[in-house]
């Protein structure tokens, strides 16, 4: 499906602010960080790429707060590595 017909099959998209995505990622940012250190270890923020520094599981969410970069832990339990 090409932009225009996103669209016009779902018009509530044509009334987004030109600036949701920042909006989003400002909540986004918000919700993370209140989550972090959370009991589960699931939700972590910090400065750079959590790759081969942050261990975690597969699932987990970690928010780099230098460039509102999220990443997703795909793989390897218990490492820092399988960050995309």
């Amino acid at each position: 499906m090409t932009p225009s017909e996103l669209l016009e099959s779902e018009p509530c998209f044509a009334c987004l602010p030109d600036d949701f995505q920042s909006k989003l990622q400002t909540i986004l940012l918000s919700v993370i960080q209140s989550n972090s250190g959370n009991a589960d270890g699931s939700h972590f923020t910090g400065a750079g790429s959590p790759e081969g520094v942050v261990t975690a599981s597969p699932g987990a969410i970690y928010l780099d707060t230098t460039n509102l970069q999220i990443y997703h832990k795909f793989s390897g339990v218990a490492t820092n590595t399988g960050w995309l």
